[in-house]
């Protein structure tokens, strides 16, 4: 990135969109597209409007909240690494005031990563280990 238009984004960022808030936003929306997409495709399984083993299913399931779980953490690491240079320019209230609203959105991406991988976990116990018994009416149509 141009060295110039990164000091310009952070000497025009009062007032403005602060770019690394919007990044993170933009990732974190592609996490939940993903999670969605796994968890109709798990549904859809389990209710038999697909077809295929649940073992199967589970992984592909997984599979793709892992995905989101990958773009979640490098979104939160890219994140905190463009919030850092922040940190080494002098301290306004403008600043300060940043950092601290960073601490929650890192707080948000942190505890939306565990959910995800609390998700994958029950979807690979319902899938492998559980005796699986579909809905009662699930698919009796």
């Amino acid at each position: 990135m141009n060295n110039s238009k990164t000091n310009q984004i952070v000497d025009d960022e009062e007032g403005g969109v602060y770019n690394p808030e919007l990044l993170l936003a933009n990732w974190t929306s592609v996490s939940f597209i993903l999670m969605t997409v796994s968890l109709l495709f798990y549904h859809m399984t389990r209710i038999e409007t697909l077809e295929m083993d649940r073992r199967l299913a589970g992984v592909f399931s997984v599979s793709i909240i892992i995905m989101s779980v990958i773009f979640s953490i490098q979104a939160l690491l890219i994140y905190t690494k463009r919030l850092s240079r922040l940190r080494t320019k002098n301290e306004t209230s403008f600043i300060r005031q940043e950092i601290s609203i960073s601490r929650t959105y890192i707080m948000v991406v942190r505890i939306l990563i565990v959910i995800a991988v609390g998700i994958a976990i029950v979807i690979l116990y319902g899938s492998f280990i559980k005796d699986w018994k579909p809905h009662p009416g699930a698919g009796n149509t």
